[in-house]
């Protein structure tokens, strides 16, 4: 299973929850987090691509897909 996470190095430029709102959303600092109702669908190419994007708007290289090997 796929998912997605931010890491330590994110540095609330906000890009993340303003472009891929359905994904990500600000703590109350502006730092961005993984919306908790967001959903991973692995065999989905829309999916799939926003991840890609969502990946590579981030200035910092906070945003990380992860596989949980399931």
């Amino acid at each position: 299973m796929t998912g997605v996470k931010i890491d330590e190095r994110c540095q609330g430029h906000g890009q993340c929850y303003q472009l891929f709102p359905q994904m990500f959303e600000p703590d109350e600092e502006g730092y961005g987090l993984v919306r908790p109702d967001a959903t991973i669908k692995d065999n989905n190419l829309l999916h799939n691509n926003l991840l890609d994007d969502a990946v590579a708007c981030c200035p910092e290289n906070a945003i990380v897909i992860v596989d949980s090997g399931a």
